[in-house]
C-alpha cells in the first residue's frame, strides 16, 4: 500500500502526516457506543374490562387491565374500586361480590399505571350488578302409587328454591294430564298444589310443574310425574271397639240343612278379588254353591255347584282370594280348596284341637275348628285339651296352612257360647243364653269381646238379633271386604251390619 506525504506550509514546523488510502478489500473496525439522546416513556392503559359479565351478586369481579409503558415494556398498575361512587380503598384487580355489593349496585374499577419515570392517566370500567335468578326447587308427587277416584293428588315442595340476592320468592305450580293443561286445582299449602281425586282416571298421566320467581324472572323449572293406578279396593273401616250390630236383613233362603236349615255363606274377603258369595248347608258334606254376587244370591240365579275332594265340616268356612278355606270330617286337618280348578291346593293338621264334644260351640253341629278372615289374614277359632277347652285362636298361613302365632284365652270356654267371629283383632263371641238350647231365642248378645293384640278382654253386652223365627244360628263371619256380618238361621242367609267406634 502506498503512503501519502502532505506537506502543511503554514504551521511553524513541517509536519509529516502519511494517509493510508482505502483500497477496495480494506474493512474498518468501529468501536466506542453512541446512545444517542433518551426519551422517558408515558405510561397507559389501552383497555380496561371486569369478568364476568353481565356480574351477579355472588361473583368475584376480576379487572384486567392492557398497558404499555412508552418503552414497550409493561408498567405497574394501581387499582382502585367504588361501589355507588364509595371508595372501598382496595388495591387489588379482583372484587368479591359476597363482601361488597348487591344487585343493582354500580361497580367501578380504576387503573392507574406508573412505572420510574412516572405516571399515566387513569381509566376506568363501570358494570352494574344484574338479578340472580332464582334456583331450582325439588318436589314430589303423593300418594305414590295414586289411583283413580283415590286420594287428591298433592304437588309437595320438598325442597325451596333460594335466591342469592335474598329477594323474596314466589311459586307457581301447573298441572297437566296427558299432556293437556289441568286448570282445576286447588291450594293446600301453594297455590294450585292440588288435584281433586275425582278428577283421576286409571292409565292417566298426571304432571306437577312449578318454579320459583323473585320480583324480576323466574328460576328454572322442575318437574314430576305420575300414572293413575286402577282403583284401590279398600277394606271396610273397623276398629277394636264394636260398639252395635244392626238388625239382621234377610237376603235369600237356602234349602238343605237338616231340619233346622243350619249352615254357613260367606263372600269374598279380599277386596281385590271377585265379589263372588258361596252357600254350604249342614254341618257336613262334600259341596258348596257359588254365586257370582250378592244380588245372585237374592235372585238365585247363576249358582255353580263345587264339588269337593274330601268331606268338610262344621260351619266354620270362609274365602280368601278364590280359595275357600274348610276343615276336614272328623279330623283337626284344615284344607285349602281352590274354586277356579275344583283342587285341594294344600292341607295341614292343627295340632291338639278337639274334635266335637267339648270342641264344639255350644249346639254343636261339628264346629270344632271356626274359620275367619280378618284385613287379609286368616285365623282358626277352636279349643284344645291343654287349654281346658277355653278360646284358642291359631293365625294361619294362607298359602301352606302352618300356624304362625297361637292365643289362649284365659277363662272363657268356647262351648258356652254360640257362635264367634274376629274384627280388627278382637274375637266376638255370641252368648248361648240358654245353655245352647236357643232355638226359638230371638234375641241374644255378644257377651265377649277378646283383644288378640293386647289380651284384654271385657264382656261388652251388645244385642244381637237372630234372623228369622227358630232355629239355631250356624256360621257367622265378618267379612272385611264389605264390613257385614254373615249369619244363617233355619235356612235365612242374612247380614248384620256392625257400628264401630
Amino acid at each position: 500500500m502506498k503512503k501519502l506525504l502532505f506537506i502543511l506550509p503554514f504551521l511553524p514546523a513541517c509536519l509529516e502526516v502519511y494517509l493510508n488510502p482505502i483500497e477496495k478489500d480494506d474493512t474498518v473496525e468501529e468501536t466506542g457506543n453512541d446512545t444517542g439522546n433518551v426519551v422517558e416513556g408515558v405510561p397507559t392503559v389501552s383497555e380496561l374490562t371486569t369478568t364476568p359479565d353481565p356480574a351477579f351478586t355472588n361473583d368475584v369481579l376480576t379487572a384486567t387491565a392492557s398497558t404499555d409503558d412508552g418503552q414497550g415494556g409493561t408498567p405497574e398498575v394501581t387499582w382502585a374500586w367504588f361501589v355507588n361512587g364509595s371508595d372501598l380503598e382496595l388495591d387489588t384487580d379482583s372484587l368479591n361480590g359476597v363482601d361488597s355489593f348487591d344487585k343493582g349496585d354500580t361497580v367501578e374499577v380504576q387503573a392507574t399505571p406508573y412505572n420510574e419515570d412516572g405516571t399515566g392517566e387513569t381509566a376506568s370500567a363501570t358494570v352494574v350488578i344484574s338479578n340472580s335468578a332464582p334456583t331450582a326447587a325439588t318436589i314430589e308427587i303423593t300418594p305414590i302409587p295414586a289411583h283413580e277416584n283415590g286420594d287428591d293428588l298433592h304437588c309437595a315442595l320438598t325442597q325451596p328454591a333460594t335466591d342469592d340476592d335474598g329477594d323474596t320468592l314466589s311459586y307457581t305450580i301447573e298441572w297437566d294430564v296427558d299432556g293437556t293443561v289441568h286448570a282445576g286445582g286447588f291450594k293446600t299449602a301453594l297455590d294450585n298444589d292440588t288435584v281433586s281425586g275425582g278428577d283421576l282416571l286409571e292409565g292417566q298421566k298426571w304432571t306437577c310443574t312449578l318454579f320459583a320467581e323473585d320480583d324480576e324472572e323466574a328460576g328454572p323449572s322442575v318437574s314430576a310425574s305420575t300414572t293413575i293406578e286402577a282403583a284401590e279396593v279398600t277394606l271396610a273401616e273397623c276398629t277394636p271397639n264394636l260398639t252395635s250390630v244392626s238388625s239382621p236383613t234377610t237376603h235369600a233362603t237356602a234349602s238343605g240343612g237338616g231340619t233346622y236349615g243350619i249352615g254357613n255363606w260367606f263372600a269374598e274377603s279380599d277386596p281385590s278379588a271377585s265379589s263372588a258369595v258361596w252357600v254350604m248347608m249342614g254341618y257336613k258334606g262334600d259341596e258348596a254353591t257359588e254365586y257370582p254376587s250378592l244380588t245372585d244370591v237374592q235372585n238365585g240365579t247363576n249358582a255353580q255347584n263345587l264339588e269337593f275332594d274330601e268331606d268338610w265340616m262344621g260351619m266354620g268356612q270362609v274365602a280368601l282370594n278364590g280359595v275357600i278355606y274348610v276343615a276336614e270330617q272328623d279330623t283337626s286337618t284344615l284344607m285349602a280348596f281352590d274354586t277356579q280348578t275344583e283342587t285341594i291346593l294344600s292341607s295341614a293338621t292343627l295340632p291338639g284341637a278337639l274334635l266335637d264334644g267339648n270342641g264344639t260351640y255350644s249346639y254343636g253341629a261339628k264346629s270344632s275348628i271356626d274359620l275367619s278372615t280378618d284385613g287379609g289374614k286368616l285365623y282358626a277359632i277352636y279349643t284344645t285339651t291343654q287349654a281346658n277347652e277355653t278360646f284358642v285362636v291359631s293365625e294361619i298361613d294362607p298359602s301352606n296352612l302352618a300356624v304362625l302365632n297361637t292365643w289362649t284365652h284365659s277363662s272363657a270356654e268356647k262351648q258356652d257360647y254360640a257362635s264367634a267371629f274376629i274384627a280388627c283383632g278382637v274375637l266376638y263371641a255370641i252368648d248361648d243364653v240358654n245353655d245352647g238350647m236357643c232355638f226359638w231365642c230371638d234375641e241374644q248378645s255378644i257377651d265377649l269381646a277378646w283383644d288378640l293384640n293386647t289380651g284384654a278382654s271385657s264382656n261388652p253386652a251388645i244385642p244381637w238379633t237372630n234372623p228369622g223365627t227358630s232355629g239355631y244360628i250356624g256360621g257367622v263371619n265378618y267379612n272385611p271386604a264389605d264390613g257385614l256380618l254373615y249369619v244363617v238361621r233355619g235356612g235365612n242367609l242374612a247380614t248384620l251390619t256392625p257400628s264401630f267406634q
